[in-house]
């Protein structure tokens, strides 16, 4: 009986050769495993709606009709001017020029009470605004509130002490208290301001020696030396 002999397979690993290096294992199979795909990038923030209170006005438009209410203004359309200057506080709500603007015209149209009002309003924004001080005294005055109307007079004229209109009112205010001396100072000081613009006041003038003379307790009447170009003490003869 023949002998059949089989050729077995070559193994996986075989013995390194003598002197020789080990010879190379195979590399194992990549893994089949799906990847985890990549997170999406995070979606980008909207942009910051841009500020438009830091400049002095918020639109074009409010512009537009700031100029139209200062036209009005000058044509003497109070009125006008004052309902313009509404709108355009609308659109720019942190304007303290057009609060400042609204409340002297509403002074000036006799409406004291929303005078007051745009005043407070405009030193919420602005402390330091004098205009508004000033128009905050002058309303609280005009109101029958003299003695809380001086405070903030004072304080205006401690801004800003070369303002004849803060002077002016000042001075009546403190004449309606009593305070002859506080009047008397204010009107020195709307004098010497007047006359470093180069006028006279002489109106002026005539109130600061009323007051004078109320506090001597002058029983004679005050006449004025100043002679008045056409008057009788200025003709020859």
């Amino acid at each position: 009986m023949a002998l059949v002999l089989v050729a077995l397979p070559a193994p996986a690993f075989s013995a390194p050769a003598k002197g020789g290096s080990p010879a190379k294992t195979a590399a194992p199979p990549k893994s089949t495993k799906a990847k985890t795909p990549d997170k999406p990038a995070p979606a980008a923030q909207p942009a910051a709606p841009a500020d438009t209170t830091s400049g002095r006005y918020a639109s074009e438009e409010s512009v537009r009709l700031y100029l139209d209410a200062r036209m009005f203004e000058t044509a003497g359309k109070l009125s006008e001017a004052r309902d313009q200057y509404y709108r355009a506080l609308s659109l720019d709500p942190r304007s303290t020029d057009v609060m400042v603007r609204i409340s002297q015209l509403c002074a000036q149209l006799g409406e004291f009470d929303r005078s007051l009002e745009f005043a407070e309003r405009a030193l919420a924004k602005d402390p330091n605004d004098w205009r508004a001080l000033w128009l905050q005294g002058a309303a609280r005055f005009s109101t029958g509130h003299a003695q809380e109307a001086l405070a903030p007079l004072e304080r205006a004229s401690e801004i800003d002490s070369t303002q004849v209109e803060v002077l002016r009112t000042t001075a009546r205010v403190a004449e309606s208290l009593g305070r002859t001396a506080e009047a008397e100072e204010a009107w020195r000081g709307r004098t010497r301001t007047t006359a470093r613009r180069g006028s006279r006041w002489p109106r002026l003038r005539r109130a600061a020696a009323t007051s004078r003379a109320r506090r001597r307790r002058s029983t004679g009447p005050w006449r004025s030396t100043r002679r008045v170009p056409g008057s009788c003490s200025s003709r020859a003869g």
